[in-house]
C-alpha cells in the first residue's frame, strides 16, 4: 500500500483498529470499541496532504494538544463514500494516537446508500437498454462514450466496437454528419432534430430521424443522440409519391382517351357537315337538314366537353360548393333505386378551400362506387361535420366489408383507395378503417377545414 494512505479494518467481533502509514514514521496502533456490527471495509481519504498531516502531528507533540478534522473518505474497491472524523492527541509517551468518531452508523448509512445507488443504476440501465430507438452519449467531439443495446442490435456492432467509434463514423460517406453544425444548434440548450442515415457494420444504410441535445454530466458537457428508424415512413412516402405519379398518368391517359373518343368524332362530323354546307348545288331543304344536324353535333360536343370538364373538376363544386355537389351526386344515384344513400351535414360551410372540396368530393364518389361494385350493400350512410378546425367525413355501408391493407396491395383494383389515401395525406389528414365482415365498413376521414400556406 502507498505510504500516504490511511486505512482501517473493522473486524467481525466489533473491534476497530487504526493504522497510520507515513514517510519514515513508526506504526502506532490504538484499539477502540465501536459496536457489534459485522462487516469489513477499508476507508481512505479522497484528498490527502502528507505535509499537512505531519505538521499537525508535530504540533500535537510539541504543545501536548489535541486536534481533529473531518475528511471525506471512500471505501477501497467499492463506491461507498462518507465523512469520517480523525482525532489526534498527545499521549503520555509522546506518541501520536489517532482515532475515529461515529463509525458504526456511518458505515450502515454507506451500505444502504450504496445499495440504493446500485438499484437506481440498474433501473436506469434496464430502461436505457430496453429503448427501441438507438441512443448514444458522446463528448463534444463526437467520441461515443455510452450506447444502448438497441443501437448495437440495429447497427450490428458490439458495445466495445461502438464505444471505440466517433458518432460521425456511423454515417455513410454520401451523407456525412456535420458535428460543428449540430453544436451550433444545441449550444443554447435546445434540442436539434434532423434527418440523416446510419450505416450498419455490413454496409447497409437506413434513414433515421435524430434528436440531439447537450447535457452536463460531472461538470463536463456531452451530447445525447436519440435516433429513430424511419424506414417504414420513407417507404410509405415513396409509395404515396408513386401513387400520385401513377394517378396523374392515368388521368392524362383518360383525358386523352375522352378527347379522342368523345370530342374527336363529333368534331370530325361537324367538319364534314360544314364542308357540305359550302357546296353551291345543295338544295335548301338539304341545307336546312345539314344545319340542324350540325347544331345537334355542336350541342353534343358541348355536352361532351362539359362531361370531360366535370370529370376533372366538377362544375357543381365551383358553382354551388362541396355540400351541394355531394347532394346532387347522391340524388342522381338514388334515382336509380339500386341503393339507398343517406347524407347529413352538420355545422358545415357551403364551400371550403378548393383542395379540401375536391378531396372530400372525390372520396365520397369513389367510396360510393366501390360499395356499389364490390360490397353488395343496399344502404349507405354519409355524414360530414366541422369541429375544432377539422372537417370530419364518416362513411358507412352494410355490405361485406374489406381488408384495407389487402385492397391497397392490389393493383389496379386498389388504385381508387390509394388515390383517396394519397389525397388525404397530402393535406396532413388522416383516414381510418373499421371493418366488420358481417356489418359492412366504417371509414373516417379527417382533414383541416382550412389550409394554411
Amino acid at each position: 500500500m502507498d505510504t500516504n494512505v490511511f486505512s482501517y479494518l473493522y473486524s467481525g467481533i466489533g473491534w476497530f483498529m487504526i493504522k497510520i502509514y507515513a514517510m519514515g514514521w513508526m506504526l502506532v496502533p490504538a484499539i477502540f470499541l465501536a459496536g457489534a456490527t459485522v462487516f469489513a471495509l477499508r476507508m481512505v481519504p479522497i484528498s490527502f496532504s502528507r505535509r499537512r498531516w505531519l505538521l499537525v502531528a508535530a504540533g500535537c507533540l510539541l504543545l501536548s494538544a489535541s486536534f481533529f478534522c473531518d475528511k471525506q473518505c471512500i471505501a477501497l474497491n467499492t463506491e461507498y463514500t462518507g465523512w469520517l472524523r480523525f482525532i489526534f492527541s498527545a499521549a503520555g509517551s509522546g506518541l501520536l494516537i489517532p482515532g475515529l468518531w461515529g463509525i458504526g452508523n456511518t458505515m450502515l448509512r454507506l451500505r444502504r446508500t450504496g445499495a440504493v445507488r446500485r438499484e437506481s443504476e440498474q433501473r436506469y440501465r434496464s430502461l436505457f437498454n430496453s429503448a427501441s430507438d438507438e441512443i448514444f452519449l458522446t463528448d463534444l467531439s463526437g467520441a461515443i462514450t455510452e450506447v444502448n443495446q438497441g443501437a448495437c442490435d440495429r447497427l450490428v456492432y458490439s458495445y466495445a466496437e461502438l464505444t471505440a467509434k466517433n458518432i460521425s463514423d456511423l454515417h455513410p460517406d454520401h451523407q456525412p454528419l456535420d458535428i460543428k453544425k449540430v453544436l451550433t444548434k444545441i449550444e443554447t440548450g435546445s434540442p436539434y432534430q434532423f434527418e440523416s442515415q446510419y450505416q450498419t457494420s455490413d454496409g447497409v444504410c437506413f434513414p433515421v430521424e435524430i434528436k440531439s441535445k447537450m447535457i452536463a454530466i460531472n461538470d463536463s458537457y456531452h451530447i445525447i443522440w436519440t435516433a429513430h428508424d424511419i424506414s417504414d415512413r420513407k417507404e410509405m412516402e415513396k409509395r404515396i409519391v408513386g401513387v400520385v405519379i401513377e394517378t396523374e398518368e392515368r388521368e392524362r391517359e383518360r383525358f386523352a382517351r375522352d378527347l379522342h373518343d368523345g370530342l374527336g368524332p363529333l368534331l370530325s362530323a361537324i367538319k364534314l357537315y360544314v364542308g357540305e354546307l359550302g357546296a353551291d348545288e345543295i338544295e335548301k331543304t338539304e341545307r336546312d337538314e345539314l344545319l340542324r344536324y350540325s347544331n345537334e353535333l355542336i350541342d353534343e360536343a358541348i355536352s361532351s366537353t362539359r362531361t370531360i370538364s366535370n370529370n376533372i373538376a366538377p362544375h357543381l363544386i365551383s358553382k354551388y360548393g362541396l355540400i351541394k355537389a355531394i347532394e346532387s351526386y347522391i340524388k342522381k344515384i338514388n334515382l336509380t333505386h339500386t341503393i339507398s344513400i343517406d347524407f347529413n351535414a352538420v355545422n358545415t360551410q357551403p364551400d371550403y378551400n378548393r383542395t379540401i372540396d375536391l378531396i372530400h368530393f372525390r372520396a365520397v364518389t369513389e367510396l360510393i362506387n366501390n360499395t356499389i361494385k364490390h360490397a353488395g350493400a343496399d344502404n349507405i350512410r354519409i355524414s360530414m361535420e366541422e369541429a375544432d378546425g377539422q372537417l370530419v367525413l364518416l362513411y358507412a355501408d352494410n355490405g361485406r366489408g374489406f381488408d384495407p391493407d389487402e385492397a391497397l396491395r392490389r393493383s389496379p383494383e386498389g388504385i381508387g383507395l390509394k388515390n383517396i389515401l394519397s389525397r388525404v395525406q397530402s393535406v396532413k389528414g388522416t383516414i381510418t378503417f373499421d371493418n366488420h365482415a358481417a356489418n359492412g365498413v366504417l371509414i373516417r376521414i379527417v382533414t383541416p377545414a382550412e389550409l394554411t400556406v
